[in-house]
């Protein structure tokens, strides 16, 4: 168990929430990166073992990923990042 207190602002790590802007369209999606087990794609939670979450650990602001799922490929522009900690929100 982990309070996600170690996460910061400068790189991307479990207890990070990430903003993305999807390539292609603009829209800007944000995602928690949290725990293997604490999952919840429909609250926007995501672990960090999903495909975006390996993709985006240790990014910085600034640069780009690319995911490939099911043959999909999309590309994603981090635009930011807050702690877990710091949001007030609770699993």
């Amino acid at each position: 168990v982990t309070d996600f207190s170690e996460s910061t602002i400068e790189r991307v790590s479990i207890g990070s929430i990430v903003e993305l802007e999807r390539a292609g369209t603009g829209k800007i999606h944000t995602y928690a990166i949290l725990g293997a087990w604490d999952s919840q794609p429909e609250n926007d939670i995501l672990s960090y073992k999903t495909p975006l979450g390996q993709s985006l650990l240790g990014k910085t602001p600034g640069e780009q990923v690319q995911t490939e799922i099911a043959g999909n490929t999309e590309v994603w522009l981090l635009k930011g990042i807050a702690r877990w900690v710091d949001s007030g929100r609770q699993l």
